[in-house]
């Protein structure tokens, strides 16, 4: 009974892996196919432009940086994909699994960093480029709403949570040995 709650569990876990793909795409799509604007708060009132009016090497640029969180987070999606493929083989208490879920909390620290990166990389490219007419105005609400400390934090607590299980399994190995 309980294999297959189990097997219930990791089929639920492994549609929401495909649907936060779907989601992920469709943000990246939308994107692309949308031509939004760029947009800085200057001191003399709000700077904006299309991407699609900047040069084909400042568009891959700006694709680019806009594109880095979405595919650090798709790289951490792909380690729960692999969690589903070990929990269905029976390995749920594994190394194996251990490190996926380890290196999906990697990504969710990489992913706080890659979208904190994103306005500052964009603002000193686009000025050293001469697309921006000037540094913007740092605005304090503004350089919070930056920070993604809540993704950060949630990587973190999620890699803690690997190093413990890990190093119980670990002990747990050598206690076996001993006996």
């Amino acid at each position: 009974m309980r294999e297959q709650k189990i097997a219930q569990l990791v089929s639920i876990l492994r549609w929401m892996v495909y649907l936060v793909v779907i989601v992920q795409i469709g943000t990246v799509a939308t994107l692309f196919l949308s031509d939004d604007k760029i947009y800085f708060v200057m001191a003399d009132g709000i700077w904006s432009q299309r991407i699609s009016t900047l040069n084909a090497a400042d568009q891959l640029f700006v694709s680019t940086v806009l594109v880095m969180p979405v595919a650090v987070f798709l790289w951490g999606v792909s380690q729960i994909a692999l969690l589903c493929k070990l929990f269905e083989a029976g390995m749920i208490f594994s190394l194996d699994a251990v490190q996926s879920f380890k290196r999906f909390s990697i990504a969710l620290v990489m992913v706080a960093l890659a979208q904190t990166a994103v306005v500052p990389l964009l603002i000193v490219y686009l000025y050293n480029r001469d697309v921006l007419p000037a540094i913007p105005e740092p605005v304090p609400g503004q350089i919070l709403s930056v920070l993604r400390a809540d993704i950060f934090l949630v990587g973190v607590l999620f890699w803690l949570i690997s190093k413990i299980v890990e190093t119980v399994m670990e002990m747990k190995s050598e206690y076996e040995l001993t006996v």
